[in-house]
Order: C-alpha cells, then structure tokens, then sequence
C-alpha cells in the first residue's frame, strides 16, 4: 500500500462516515416548514430556507470532497509526503480487525453519548426536582448506559472479539 492509496482510504472512510452521521442530522432542517408556529411570517422562513440549504449544499460539498476529489486533498495538505518508505505492508489478521472494530465503534459511541448524558445532567442538577418528575429522564438514563456499555466495550475488545470469533465458528 502506498502513502496515496492510505489517505485515499482515509478520507473516503471519512466521507461515509459523514453521510451516516448526515442522515441523522439533515432531517432536523425539515422540522421548523412542518411544524413550526403560525408565528414565523414570510421573512424568517426565507432566512431560515436560505441558512438551511446553504448548510446542506456546503456538507454536500464536502461530502462529494471526501469521496470523489479527495487526490486534490491529498495534494493540497501533502498527506503522501515525508513517509520515510515509498510502500508498506499492512497486514491484518482477522483477530486485530475484530479488536480494532469493536475499539472504533465503542469509541465513537461514547463521543456520541457523553456531551447529552452531560448536557443532560447539568439541566436535572439546574432543576432541583425528583428525578421522577424530570421530563428527559429516560434520556439521561439512556445515555448513562450507553456511555457505561460503550466504556465497558471499549475496556473488554479482547472478550468480545474472543466472543465473536467463536461464536463464528460455532455456526
């Protein structure tokens, strides 16, 4: 593998990454056209139209950067230079793909998790009322275990990538 075809994986990992995150995040510019009040007039609906597709045609930009165009990344940022080999070997085993992945996965869930579980916390602290009576509590209390699961993942990669390779040679 050369240094060129490394950050061209890279970055096109980068760019699928980016459309699944997209996917959550692209419906929210439709909520405020099908329910907003009846109090917004005419202007602010243009305003809002006009940030919310520039927003959408600048990460279709830099989607369509990440996957088609990424060689003028690569040039432009000299990812491919100063390696001190021209090629190198990666070679995987099937075990280090299967502690790597879990690795990633519970890595990215935990960032995912932690800013809302936090977010969360502070407002039921600010509100100084029974956890009961707290309108996102089933919201903190999912982050609070997907946070812990994504920790314990994190921690135990080798069980369960131990755990997947026999249940794969079970079936």
């Amino acid at each position: 593998m050369t240094p060129h075809s490394f950050w061209t994986l890279v970055l096109k990992i980068i760019g699928i990454w980016m459309i699944v995150n997209g996917l959550f995040f692209l419906p929210q510019f439709v909520g405020p056209f099908l329910y907003g009040q009846s109090g917004y007039d005419f202007e602010d609906l243009k305003l809002l139209l006009a940030v919310n597709l520039l927003i959408v045609v600048i990460f279709i930009a830099v989607i369509r950067l990440f996957l088609f165009k990424m060689d003028s990344l690569i040039r432009f940022f000299r990812l491919d230079r100063n390696f001190q080999e021209t090629t190198f070997s990666l070679s995987l085993s099937e075990v280090t793909v299967l502690r790597i992945a879990p690795i990633v996965i519970s890595g990215m869930a935990l960032l995912d998790s932690i800013p809302d579980f936090c977010r969360n916390l502070f407002e039921f602290t600010q509100q100084k009322i029974l956890f009961k009576d707290y309108p996102n509590a089933h919201w903190l209390v999912f982050q609070f275990v997907k946070s812990g699961l994504a920790l314990w993942v994190l921690s135990n990669s080798r069980r369960v990538a131990g755990w997947v390779m026999q249940k794969a040679k079970e079936d």
